[in-house]
């Protein structure tokens, strides 16, 4: 009796994981692993994979066998009760989980930690009726600390959280099939031929085009600017910007009349100037987040001449070597547990067969805590990071190794002093004429050090012209002043400029504009 009431306590535990990747990682964390047949046995354990979706909704025809051929009359066609199906390559797939099932006592949804991985495995628990209890497991990297980490916070599958996760991945499904379906079919009968419409193919398409129309329908406009040198005392002179008066301006706030900056140029001479605001205040720049997918491929692109799809390709093959995080992750937070991570994340690279990275986690101070670390800001992912296994750069492709260097790079950031700086201010009137300049000392390189030096820092600003303007700022020396300071004038001259077209999309500013793309 004993023996049975033993054996009855002994429950089997089903993993469904998203990919065979994450099951080997999942399965060989657990214990002893033993492959068969579409699973892994571990102890009393069964570990499945799935290949991605291996469900699809229905076609517009097996709802109902007259939308077979194409008119306008059904238009739209809308699903009263939305049906799916399984390709027959993945038959084989589903009868390996339902034979699971049937000895299982449990479940555990192993999918990726996001929208998708959530409802890739739900759609399969769901046309198999799972009637049992149901967790949900979310792996963020594939090294053991991790998944034993992941283990420890278990979670139910059906928390209102995950119900949301799924639910925005069936309703985004849906929304795909109706536009696709209903716009494809009725642009294309419109103009006699096939033509394809997806929810986000044609928002993109939409914005290349109108980019490079406004490029072909540019005309340049000449404007003129004045740049004024003034001394201060016995200083070297300094450069500062004319303000024109609002009524010389143009509705872009330019001046578009050769005339006027001439008049202006010839007014100003050999008097003395006053100065009318002199403002000097201490300012603070955090570090960048880590990065999330899109940070990560917009900054490949200038940096290392990747495309986005050669980022993310490259990313998930050093996830998938337990090197970095799970890669598409659109937050760029990291959870407070993971803060205990850091001595041995930042020990390896100290150890690591980069000079650059070694000298610069050589540096870290784990007393500095970055702003990255929000838990508030964490949904089912965080930012891409290092993990804790060790990495031998050399057994890597020059494309993994690029990568894995501006992941580290970032990650070490965040154990870095924030950069501080003075920024002057100055307003100067001269002939009942307003000049301004400014200028700015650096008093605590901090992290920028980390992407001066390599030159990189641009691939983390993305505005490019606040980038320019600091350039300028950190160039102009400026001297000693204060307000009511005499100033004498040394030269004056004015720039000819023209407005340039907008750039044709690359793959990183096309990426800055479909993040943005609802404005």
């Amino acid at each position: 009796i004993s023996v049975i009431l033993l054996a009855r306590e002994v429950k089997m535990k089903l993993y469904i994981c998203e990919k065979p990747s994450l099951a080997e990682a999942l399965a060989n964390a657990l214990g002893n692993a033993e492959k068969k047949d579409g699973f892994y046995q571990v102890n009393g354990d069964k570990v499945a994979w799935l290949h991605g979706h291996i469900m699809q909704l229905n076609d517009a025809e097996d709802y109902d066998i007259n939308y077979k051929s194409w008119s306008y009359d059904p238009l739209p066609i809308i699903p009263l009760h939305w049906g799916k199906k399984i390709p027959s390559k993945n038959i084989g797939i589903i009868n390996t989980i339902k034979t699971l099932y049937s000895q299982a006592d449990e479940i555990i949804n192993v999918g990726d930690p996001d929208r998708e991985g959530q409802l890739l495995v739900d759609e399969v628990l769901e046309y198999i009726n799972n009637t049992l209890p149901t967790k949900r497991l979310f792996i963020n990297a594939m090294d053991n600390t991790t998944i034993e980490r992941a283990l420890s916070q278990i979670e139910d599958n059906n928390s209102a959280k995950n119900r949301n996760m799924y639910a925005a991945a069936l309703g985004r499904e849906y929304i795909d099939w109706m536009i696709g379906i209903n716009a494809t079919r009725k642009y294309t009968l419109d103009a006699g031929k096939l033509i394809p419409v997806g929810r986000v193919k044609v928002p993109v398409i939409a914005m290349v085009y109108r980019r490079n129309k406004a490029i072909e329908n540019f005309k340049s406009i000449k404007h003129y600017g004045l740049t004024a040198y003034f001394r201060c005392n016995t200083s070297l002179p300094f450069q500062s910007d004319w303000k024109p008066k609002e009524e010389l301006l143009d509705s872009e706030g330019r001046i578009t009349d050769v005339i006027t900056i001439r008049e202006i140029e010839q007014k100003i001479s050999g008097k003395s100037g006053k100065v009318t605001k002199c403002e000097t205040k201490q300012k603070t720049e955090y570090a960048p987040l880590p990065y999330s997918l899109s940070t990560l491929q917009r900054s490949a692109g200038p940096v290392l001449g990747m495309n986005p799809a050669e980022t993310l390709e490259t990313a998930q093959k050093l996830y998938e070597k337990k090197l970095t995080t799970y890669p598409r992750s659109d937050c760029e937070y990291l959870p407070q547990s993971q803060f205990s991570d850091a001595k041995i994340i930042l020990q390896n690279l100290y150890n690591i067969n980069e000079k650059q990275l070694a000298n610069w986690a050589k540096k870290c101070d784990l007393k500095t805590k970055s702003r990255a670390w929000n838990d508030k800001k964490i949904t089912a992912h965080h930012a891409i990071i290092p993990t804790k296994v060790k990495v031998n750069l050399m057994s890597l492709t020059i494309e993994e190794r690029n990568i894995y260097f501006l992941i580290a790079q970032a990650y070490i950031a965040q154990f870095y002093p924030v950069h501080i700086y003075d920024q002057t201010k100055i307003s100067i009137e001269y002939m009942q004429e307003l000049f301004v300049t400014s200028g700015r000392v650096v008093k605590q390189m901090g992290w920028k050090e980390l992407y001066v030096q390599n030159n990189k820092e641009k691939s983390l600003n993305e505005d490019d012209k606040k980038e320019d303007n600091e350039e300028k700022e950190e160039q102009n020396s400026l001297p000693l002043m204060k307000k009511g300071d005499e100033v004498e004038y040394v030269k004056g001259e004015y720039d000819k400029k023209s407005t340039k077209p907008p750039t044709r999309f690359t793959s990183s500013t096309l990426l800055a504009g479909m993040k943005d793309i609802h404005k």
